[in-house]
């Protein structure tokens, strides 16, 4: 009963996969299917069903095993966001008074000037404290763990073992990876591919980079919140009239997403008005 609870990602995992994959299929049912898809983070869970990689069934279970590992670790880690290009933060990570014992590193790299570290809060806060001095803005992320990064391994081969029992099939619509950016090859995902997923970064920023190569006429955002569309926008300002979000924290759902299949239909997109 506790609204704080969807701070916990036991909680948070399940519930952005359920909202943003139903959201998916509404917008599917609508006539506006994918040529070509990127998650970010759990968002790849969502893509890679949608791509029919994993059966609902199965995934769902997969994205529940997950958030309850997670949440099963000591909460002793966080997540700091950087207002900086990727390699500025590997210079302030390289030149911070860090030891042996402390960790931080790159999890999420969203635009050219955005980045996520994760890691220990005690690594975080010297991190922190040397950016302040380099005049680097960092603001804590409202998060319970550091996600995509080395205090995810000790639930490594649980999460793998779970992993293990389900089938993968070939996406049946092009899915772009955040592990590398790349459009995933029809071999590579796997017990392994979800595995490193879970300890690595999230590069979306090279996706949507690939995706746009692609010479992609719409990028739509579909999840609760217009979370990544105006770092989109503002970081690839020639094509940030391709960029649209579906709902908005600001509006009415149900007026959010009239509007977002407006400007679909007049991007030139058929959409099925009986449905």
């Amino acid at each position: 009963d506790s609204p704080a609870l969807i701070n916990n990602t036991e909680f948070t995992q399940p519930t952005i996969f359920i909202i943003e994959y139903t959201l998916a299929k509404l917008l599917m049912s609508y006539g506006i299917e994918p040529a070509m898809m990127i998650g970010h983070s759990i968002g790849e869970y969502v893509a890679a069903t949608l791509a029919d990689v994993v059966s609902l069934d199965d995934m769902t279970k997969l994205v529940a095993n997950r958030a309850k590992l997670m949440g099963s670790l000591p909460s002793c880690g966080g997540m700091l966001a950087f207002m900086a290009s990727e390699e500025v933060v590997k210079s302030l990570l390289n030149e911070a008074a860090l030891g042996s014992d402390d960790i931080a590193v790159i999890a999420v790299i969203n635009s050219q000037k955005q980045v996520v570290v994760a890691g220990k809060k005690s690594s975080l806060d010297k991190v922190a404290k040397y950016a302040e001095g380099k005049n680097v803005i960092a603001r804590p992320v409202p998060v319970s763990h550091a996600f995509h990064s080395p205090l995810m391994e000790p639930i490594l081969n649980q999460f793998r073992e779970v992993a293990q029992g389900f089938n993968y099939n070939q996406p049946k619509i092009p899915l772009i990876s955040n592990l590398d950016g790349q459009v995933i090859g029809n071999d590579r995902i796997d017990p392994n591919y979800f595995a490193n997923h879970l300890i690595n970064a999230v590069r979306f920023y090279d996706g949507i980079k690939t995706m746009l190569a692609e010479n992609t006429d719409l990028i739509l955002e579909v999840g609760a919140n217009t979370t990544l569309t105006p770092t989109c926008k503002s970081t690839f300002v020639e094509d940030k009239d391709k960029f649209l979000s579906t709902l908005s924290r600001q509006q009415d759902n149900f007026i959010s997403l009239q509007q977002c299949i407006k400007q679909v239909f007049l991007q030139g997109v058929n959409i099925n008005w009986e449905s």
